[in-house]
């Protein structure tokens, strides 16, 4: 709730760049419709990205929000290319709660922040789905995809970044590693 100025003001100045197709809804995504609570532990004011819909670890406040399932915010008509989804630990209850979106694959990609593991409920659901998964991992070359299981760039006190997609072909094209261009210049002919 402390960030939701924040994500005014951030919606407000895409809007002045272009980017006009940005709603914010006060609500937290869950796998049911209610009331949840954010536990937002005492470490937030050092990271703001703390705050869970999961029970806590650590020393912190809860605070009730309304909670939504995605299907019931999101035009399961829309075609969606890239979701990004990072909940702290919550990814499959917004799974769970986007069913119709998945089914339909509205959201052909999904970036999603894992705490479990290559084969965690969330990854699951996904895979059911028919989405193919991948980790995303950065390297000198810039960003790969590399198998779920692929622990060789993990970084031990980190979640790890995976990408479930719909459109292997396209996502690899957009994460193709930069390089040299080499351009052919046709010489004209002097008159």
């Amino acid at each position: 709730p402390t960030l939701l100025p924040v994500l005014h003001d951030n919606v407000a100045r895409l809007a002045r760049c272009g980017y006009a197709n940005v709603a914010v809804q006060a609500v937290a995504l869950s796998d049911h419709e209610g009331v949840g609570q954010l536990f937002v532990p005492d470490a937030f004011a050092e990271n703001d990205g703390l705050a869970s819909l999961e029970t806590p670890d650590a020393p912190g406040r809860s605070v009730p929000v309304p909670l939504k399932r995605l299907d019931d915010v999101m035009n399961t008509k829309s075609f969606i290319r890239l979701t990004k989804v990072d909940v702290e630990g919550h990814e499959a209850s917004v799974f769970a709660g986007a069913d119709a979106l998945l089914r339909r694959g509205t959201l052909e990609t999904i970036l999603y922040e894992e705490h479990e593991g290559a084969h965690s409920r969330a990854t699951q659901l996904l895979q059911q789905h028919g989405y193919a998964i991948f980790k995303l991992v950065r390297t000198a070359t810039g960003v790969r995809l590399v198998s779920p299981d692929d622990a060789t760039f993990d970084v031990p006190y980190a979640p790890v970044n995976f990408v479930a997609t719909r459109n292997v072909a396209y996502l690899q094209t957009c994460l193709t590693p930069p390089g040299w261009t080499i351009y052919q210049l046709n010489a004209r002919s002097a008159p």
